[in-house]
Formats: C-alpha cells, structure tokens, sequence
C-alpha cells in the first residue's frame, strides 16, 4: 500500500482503508484515509473542493438509507398544560390620520402630528395556536393563511385607512378589524385557534389584540 501524503497525517493513514481521488487537470493519484473522506464527505458531495471521489460501497445520502435514519414521521404530543403556537408576519402600506375636530371629544390636540396625512408600512403578526399537532406536527399548515394575506393586498395595502375602517384608524382598531375578519374568514378552515394579532405602525411600537381563552 502506498503512503498517505503528509497533509493527511500518518495516524489517519492507519485507520480504515483507503480511498483514490483524482484532482482536476492533475496526472497523478493521491490517497486518503476512509475517515478523511467521511469528514469531508459534504465537501465531495457538493462538489466544492473540485475532486471527484471514488469509493466502494453504496453511495451516501441515497434516499433509502436517509429514510431509514429518519424514519416514519409522526406526531409528537403537546403535554397537557402547554400549547403550541406559531406566527405568520404579512405587511402592507397605507396611510392614515387622526381627528382634530375640537367637536370630537376624542380627537387629537390641534397641531399633533397624527392629525396630518402620513403613511407607515404596516407590520401584521397573525399568532395560531394548538393544544393538539396535526400532519407531521403542525399547529397549522403557514400556506393556509394566504387569505388573510390576500385580504390585506385587495383592501388596505396602498390605501387611505380612513376610508376602509368605519372607526378611527389607530394601530389597535387596525388589530381589533383584523382579528374579527381573520375569525370570521379563516378561522374554520384551519387546525389552530387564533390566539392573537400585532400591528406595528414602527419597529419598536405596536398594538395587539388578543382572543378570549376558550
């Protein structure tokens, strides 16, 4: 058997057999050790050190051999006293203000910045969640909220608020709308609860919504 070349090392070079690779453009053989090339196996796999690799034996990663690692999927159940919960995040923009009409015993002092119109890109967090995992262990599949995505696209997003809520059009009416469409629109098509929703005008301010415990 020939030596293993330095960069290897001589204590790998005694474990295991040996495997032949072959550089790009190069005319000789080098070798390295069966435990080198498992250490590097995903380097070879993807073919980022440029070598191709020859070696005996069933090839890694075949999707039989993956399975049986894997095994069958099934749930894992939620103990009695916890819940699972996930969040979906949709944006949009729009644009809002406040009154200032010294009549409305609940407008804005005249002069406040939210009396003027202005915009914001809206972030919406929807908050599902489970006592129970469905499929493979969801709370509930993220594509079956795409209604309440599209919604957000077909009547807020580049819109004037003020003419979409029939209240004023804070961060919190906003979360309140919101979780009453999700409810009534999603809300049976889906495994989880709606346990909540968060609107953020800002990154570092917003409002939530939360459901009623059932």
């Amino acid at each position: 058997m020939r030596a293993c070349p330095k960069e290897v090392g001589d204590d790998r070079c005694r474990l295991g057999s040996t495997v032949r690779r072959k550089p790009k453009g190069a005319k000789g053989h080098r070798l390295i050790t069966r435990r080198h090339y498992r250490h590097r196996r995903s380097l070879y796999r993807h073919g980022e050190s440029g070598f191709k690799v020859k070696a005996s034996g069933p090839p890694y990663g075949r999707a039989d051999d993956l399975q049986r690692k894997v095994g069958p999927m099934a749930e894992l159940p939620v103990p009695d006293g916890m819940r699972c919960r996930i969040v979906k995040r949709f944006s949009f923009d729009a644009a809002h203000q406040l009154s200032s009409d010294p009549d409305d015993p609940h407008a804005l002092k005249p002069g406040h910045k939210c009396t003027r119109l202005h915009g914001h890109t809206y972030r919406v967090e929807v908050i599902v969640e489970a006592a129970a995992l469905t499929g493979p262990g969801f709370v509930t599949e993220f594509g079956a909220l795409a209604p309440f995505g599209d919604y957000l696209k077909e009547n807020l997003d580049h819109r004037c608020l003020n003419e979409v809520l029939p209240v004023a059009p804070t961060s919190e009416h906003v979360a309140v709308h919101l979780a009453q469409w999700f409810a009534e629109h999603v809300q049976e098509g889906i495994p989880g609860r709606l346990a909540g929703v968060r609107v953020s005008e800002t990154p570092g301010a917003w409002a939530e919504c939360w459901m009623a415990a059932p």
